[in-house]
């Protein structure tokens, strides 16, 4: 039965994506609607030669059909699974529409080996329901905890790594929020596709905004005597620390960044030009407004893209500023930044207070 739905969503997948534009029909408030990813690839087969030169289209290369439908099946079996979806025609279309949305320039030269790895993402229980709580005694600042939780399908990786600094002031809970970071493991190997802000609560209590200012006024100091890499901000830096730390008590030492998917980048562009068109259509902004609409959408896609690739990849430079011999680059190239990771040692009391393994405890 799922063979069947796998096979049939995967070929009407790769048609429909050849133009920009995957239909699939999904619940909105308890309502079924047709949702149009804006998802854009070319697919060959077989190493057949390719017959248009249109190199804005990232290609993808399947040499072994029966094995990347074989393959998609477990994975969208395991998808089901963890995420408590019904199989059907529509689920399996959106669960490997939002898998290939994952792609990297490398994955697509053996697309078998890129479902096997998001296969392994799932299976991998390292860091499944982890837990872990930690003073942080420096200026007071309270208690540091980490947690890893299954996330949104539509995310770039399964799990993320969650953590917030809390404590008690005047008898009330105060809390603030680090930044999550997505990530998978493979064979000992830590796969880290993004770091992004979270959303802090809207708290106007005089106590949470003076425990904002004391968790902000600490992590600035990291900038302290710094010259490079001052664009990264330091609340990144924080939570990556609390994370390869978390890691590397678990045994993982060995990590790829992975920055900048095509397909997702792709994918703005084409949202950002449907807008346009319909924006044009309505006839109701001027050809000013236009252009000026153009360059704003422009300005946000790039500056996404931006923090995704080259921003991204600058906050792993600055880490290993703070931790000088810990941090081995291996490659670096268009989408991995590879690095073998040794014993967190730093000069930098606040972050060693971080790495230290005095009263933490895991899981």
């Amino acid at each position: 039965m799922v063979i069947f739905l796998v096979k049939e969503c995967f070929y009407e997948i790769i048609k429909e994506a050849r133009n920009g534009e995957v239909h699939i029909w999904d619940y909105d408030d308890n309502e079924l609607v047709e949702f149009i990813y804006r998802t854009q690839f070319k697919t060959v087969f077989n190493n057949r030669a390719l017959n248009d030169n249109d190199n804005n289209i990232l290609t993808i290369y399947i040499n072994n059909e029966k094995k990347t439908i074989l393959l998609l099946e477990k994975y969208v079996i395991l998808v089901s699974r963890f995420y408590n979806i019904d199989v059907n025609r529509n689920t399996v279309k959106k669960i490997i529409t939002l898998l290939f949305s994952n792609i990297t320039k490398e994955d697509t030269k053996n697309i078998n080996l890129f479902i096997i790895k998001y296969i392994s993402f799932l299976m991998d229980n390292t860091m499944i329901n982890y837990n872990i709580d930690k003073d942080i005694n420096y200026n007071n600042i309270g208690c540091l905890h980490g947690n890893v939780k299954l996330q949104s399908l539509k995310q770039e990786t399964p799990y993320a790594f969650y953590s917030y600094f809390d404590n008690i002031i005047n008898g009330l809970h105060v809390h603030y929020q680090l930044p999550k970071i997505s990530f998978g493991i493979q064979n000992d190997i830590c796969y880290i596709y993004a770091i992004q802000n979270q959303k802090q609560l809207i708290d106007n209590r005089p106590e949470q905004v003076q425990y904002n200012t004391l968790v902000k006024d600490t992590i600035r100091t990291l900038n302290h005597s710094i010259k490079k890499y001052r664009n990264v901000t330091p609340s990144f830096v924080t939570a990556l620390t609390f994370f390869l730390a978390t890691l590397q008590k678990q045994g993982i030492d060995k990590y790829k960044v992975v920055s900048g998917l095509p397909i997702r980048m792709h994918n703005r562009k084409l949202v950002n030009d449907y807008k346009l068109k319909v924006q044009t259509k309505k006839g109701i902004l001027s050809q000013s407004d236009i252009v000026n609409l153009r360059k704003s959408l422009e300005d946000e896609r790039f500056r996404i893209d931006y923090n995704a690739t080259d921003k991204f990849k600058n906050i792993f430079h600055r880490i290993s500023i703070h931790f000088e011999q810990a941090i081995n680059f291996l490659d670096v190239a268009d989408n991995y930044l590879d690095f073998k990771l040794d014993e967190l040692l730093t000069n930098n009391t606040f972050l060693q207070e971080i790495v230290s393994n005095n009263k933490s405890k895991g899981r």
